[in-house]
């Protein structure tokens, strides 16, 4: 899991775009399915307003033998993407 605030920045309402998971591979992992069952989930599809910000947790199911990053974009219509380094407590 992981747990993040996303951010509407935007001047209108926008929907969260979807996450993923890369490995060293560059192999790409979309959050779990199975994701309903965990409290306070961060789900796709949902709508932020301008200025509004949202914490909640992803979910992934990937093997532990691999480094990850957690893939970003600047929404659906972007074509801006970042990879942000994960750290574990």
């Amino acid at each position: 899991m992981i747990e993040l605030t996303v951010r509407n920045n935007d001047a209108k309402a926008r929907t969260v775009p979807p996450f993923e998971l890369v490995d060293e591979n560059n192999a790409q992992y979309e959050t779990s399915s199975k994701a309903w069952a965990v409290d306070n989930v961060l789900g796709v599809m949902e709508s932020l307003n301008p200025g509004v910000s949202k914490q909640g947790r992803l979910v992934f199911d990937v093997p532990d033998n691999h480094q990850y990053r957690l893939k970003v974009s600047g929404g659906y219509w972007s074509s801006e993407n970042a990879l942000i380094e994960i750290t574990t407590e």
